[in-house]
């Protein structure tokens, strides 16, 4: 504790010499809020790089938060004591050098539109570090912003229960699974994992004041939604979470009585929502669901009140085992877990095979494609092993490496991923960001006590599986709060609390890096909205399509689907020569993907089509004429 007040007894010293120390205490937290509100209401901004205007802006929003407040703390010093230490300068330093490999890569990208989705992607990452660097001398207590994140996820768990409960919040004939306010399953799961440590934080407290039971009450409704996603990822990532935390803390009583009473309390929610058929049947409608809905909210009541009597007896019964007790309940239950998985596995071997969305989906045990997905990737690495084939190339590695007819933008693996993406190169800086940061976490447990950092090892050890098994990495919901947290942890793990100034050149070059960022968020978002303009009114005004499509072309240089759009309108048009033009164009801009070359054989006569055809027939081998998605130059 005397290593915490010194700490802070400096970041107020130092908050006095810069002279902002109300505005550095007020303003950040305010903005973050409105940055995580805006991607709770874009649905995540999951599909960051895709048509979905929504997500994207929502991603825009908070990624001009965090620019903008990584630019401020960067601008009053407040990097100076991370850069100071080498587990600082190794977890920058490797974040730094992925995003400028990824923005290089766009000049031999096989698709360097998503090749800048992908820049964009890591520079979110790099602000929220460095946002989250910059605000440890501010947060005295690591387990506050667990606590801050868990609190924060509170509207997604309501949402998300609240649309089973009253079917008339949902769309009519929703599925079975549970996947609102956000677009994916599997990432309202992982959210659920995230808030699971700060949510078991708050009952370390007596069991009988109001915190503890909203934690138990919030633990319970964390369950429940895991288990009524189906998503197997984000239910192990849940375990993970707890069992980190449950294992780092000195309070294991008061925190496992709550996961315990919590899962008891789930219980007869959970067992409704799987077995009830107006809660498992895809496409009722609305008047189908009432019923079933109500007894979902009467189960979940009844669930926090029972969770919340329980509780406080499972504690005392816990509280009087021995110190010997733990380790070995605990080492009782990694051998369960790793029987049951391993009889689970070899009862039928490792199967790839797809699985349905239906409330079985808990009992299926395969990889559902991933097998084939990390094959792919693989491949991928092979043939690039140095570089890569580009950021964001994956979706074109695909195309040639896929054995069926799937569509897949991610290996749903995040090293493999890099792998593909940016060879040996991008592996190395993964690797020198990941050991910088496990070595300011080691750090930082040695220094303040590891039941401090406890919190914050549970949330990233929680996103760090999901990045393996499915696309956090992806989703600005996911990542951005995770990597804001690890940020903490390295400002925290830093000896040296000095507020050092950049010099006159340094600011006049962390100004112009702020206004090229800022610019590169903006634009592919801009681009966006110019194309879904030009695709809405492709079929009714194909001249006005086809000025939208040159705006957005103008906006992002890159972007192959803006050139399609204008041969697609050309067509409309009856201008041949436009077409052909915008056929040439296409493979100009990216010769290794396929839509170019299906754009061209659309737009021009038989010899120069039947070439093209061959080409996407080596891009393409499982749908050389591009027949999904559909393309007409």
């Amino acid at each position: 504790m005397k290593g915490i007040d010194t700490q802070r007894d400096n970041a107020q010293t130092s908050g006095k010499r810069t002279g902002g120390r109300g505005w550095l205490q007020s303003a950040p937290w305010s903005l973050l809020i409105v940055a995580w509100s805006a991607l709770v209401f874009g649905q995540g901004g999951v599909d960051l790089g895709g048509i979905d205007t929504r997500g994207q802006t929502a991603a825009l929003i908070a990624g001009v938060i965090l620019v903008v407040l990584a630019s401020t703390f960067v601008l009053t010093g407040r990097l100076s004591g991370a850069l100071a230490s080498r587990p600082g300068r190794f977890a920058l330093g490797g974040a730094l050098g992925l995003l400028v490999v990824s923005a290089a890569s766009v000049s031999w990208a096989s698709a360097p539109d998503l090749a800048w989705i992908d820049v964009n992607r890591l520079l979110m990452v790099v602000a929220a570090t460095v946002v989250g660097i910059g605000a440890a001398p501010l947060v005295t207590d690591l387990t506050r912003p667990a606590i801050w994140l868990s609190l924060a996820c509170v509207p997604i768990v309501a949402w998300a229960l609240l649309s089973k409960i009253l079917p008339e919040l949902a769309t009519a004939g929703a599925g079975a699974r549970l996947h609102a306010p956000l677009s994916s399953f599997n990432a309202l799961a992982l959210v659920c994992g995230l808030a699971l440590p700060g949510a078991l934080c708050l009952t370390s407290a007596d069991a009988r004041q109001w915190p503890a039971r909203i934690g138990t009450s919030l633990s319970m409704a964390l369950v429940v939604v895991v288990v009524l996603t189906y998503s197997r990822s984000g239910a192990i990532a849940m375990v993970i979470a707890a069992g980190v935390l449950i294992a780092l803390s000195l309070e294991r009583p008061a925190l496992l009585a709550t996961l315990l009473a919590a899962a008891i309390g789930a219980a007869p929610a959970a067992a409704i929502g799987l077995t009830h058929h107006a809660l498992t049947t895809d496409g009722l409608p609305v008047g189908d669901r009432r019923a079933a809905g109500a007894l979902l909210g009467l189960a979940l009541v009844v669930g926090a009140v029972l969770a919340v009597t329980l509780r406080p007896f499972v504690e005392r019964l816990l509280a009087s085992r021995s110190e010997r007790w733990w380790p070995r309940a605990g080492s009782a239950v990694v051998a369960v877990v790793t029987f049951a998985v391993t009889a689970a596995l070899a009862s039928g071997g490792v199967s790839d095979a797809p699985v349905d969305n239906g409330s079985g989906h808990f009992e299926t045990v395969s990889f559902n494609n991933r097998i084939g997905w990390w094959a792919e990737a693989i491949r991928g690495f092979a043939s690039a092993p140095v570089v890569g084939h580009g950021a964001g190339s994956f979706p074109l590695v695909h195309l040639i490496e896929r054995r069926d007819s799937s569509l897949v933008r991610s290996p749903h693996q995040l090293v493999l991923q890099i792998a593909s993406d940016l060879g040996v190169v991008g592996l190395a800086l993964l690797a020198t960001m990941l050991v910088g940061t496990v070595w300011a976490v080691s750090r930082a447990g040695r220094t303040t006590g590891w039941p401090s950092v406890a919190p914050v090892v549970a949330v990233g050890a929680a996103f760090m599986f999901g990045a393996q098994v499915d696309v956090p990495w992806s989703i600005p919901l996911l990542f951005l709060p995770t990597f804001a947290l690890a940020g903490l942890v390295i400002g925290r793990a830093s000896r040296s609390t000095r507020v050092r100034r950049p010099s006159p050149g340094a600011t006049s070059m962390v100004i112009v890096l702020t206004g090229t960022a800022l610019v590169s968020l903006v634009l592919p978002v801009a681009a966006r909205y110019a194309l879904k303009r030009a695709e809405k009114s492709l079929v009714a005004n194909p001249s006005s399509a086809r000025a939208d499509a040159r705006i957005a072309e103008a906006l992002n240089p890159f972007d192959i689907r803006a050139v399609t759009t204008r041969g697609s309108a050309s067509r409309g048009l009856g201008d041949s020569p436009g077409r052909r033009s915008a056929g040439q164009e296409a493979i100009s801009r990216q010769p290794e993907n396929p839509l170019a070359w299906a754009c061209l054989v659309s737009a021009t006569d038989a010899p120069v089509a039947s070439l093209a055809r061959h080409t996407l027939a080596r891009l393409n081998p499982r749908d050389p004429n591009q027949t999904s998605p559909p393309v007409h130059c």
